[in-house]
């Protein structure tokens, strides 16, 4: 995680972490109540992508967790901010989502405070790995060169815990991991008063039913 750290030194990695957690338990929600879909990968993909975006935007309208900024991009494309950093969430594929308005925008106000330093030319993706009718598998926050694509660092922040063991454990972390050091990261839960982590409850919930219908024209 050294060059992550290095160009965004605000970015907090328990805060991507949660981010991913979020991703992950929603999409596994999307996957838990359509199986009629069976293996038509794209309906499911895409209401997955919608409904992970859907909650997150409300996450982030909350004010609750302030680090958390969500940007509206065109059709259902979005970008969110932590800790003023802005990235993007795709599927683990060979070619990077290209850089949205919103998404440059953020990347030169990030950059503007700081003497001398121009956009660096890079993007920062959470690639998630779900096979097809599974459960999402990781999640990693990779850096690119945006030219290029070009992989410049990288970072496990979520993992399928192990079932027979009951794990909730991340695999072990970088140095950079804030206040973690080697021994590895907790998935930090959103629960709401006396309730357990049930993956379906634990999370809190303004009206689960206000996914809006999208073109899924960022992930089909």
């Amino acid at each position: 995680m050294d060059e992550i750290g290095r160009l965004f030194p605000g970015l907090v990695f328990d805060h991507v972490r949660v981010l991913a957690d979020v991703v992950a338990v929603q999409r596994n929600l999307v996957r838990e109540v359509n199986r009629v879909f069976g293996p038509a990968r794209w309906g499911q993909g895409c209401m997955a992508y919608d409904w992970a975006r859907v909650f997150i935007k409300q996450l982030a309208q909350d004010g609750d967790y302030r680090w958390l900024e969500y940007i509206q991009e065109n059709g259902t494309g979005y970008t969110v901010r932590v800790d003023g950093a802005p990235l993007r969430i795709q599927r683990d594929e060979p070619e990077i989502r290209s850089v949205l308005p919103g998404e440059r925008a953020a990347m030169l106000q990030l950059l503007m405070p700081v003497p001398g330093m121009a956009d660096p030319g890079v993007v920062l993706r959470l690639e998630i790995t779900q096979p097809s009718g599974k459960p999402v598998e990781m999640i990693v926050l990779y850096l690119f060169e945006e030219e290029t694509g070009a992989t410049l660092d990288s970072e496990i922040v979520y993992q399928l815990p192990d079932a027979d063991s009951g794990a909730t454990d991340l695999p072990p972390t970088g140095s950079n991991a804030i206040g973690l050091g080697s021994a590895g990261a907790k998935i930090l839960p959103f629960v709401r008063p006396g309730q357990d982590a049930d993956p379906t409850t634990r999370f809190k919930f303004n009206d689960p039913d206000a996914v809006k219908d999208g073109d899924g024209d960022d992930e089909k």
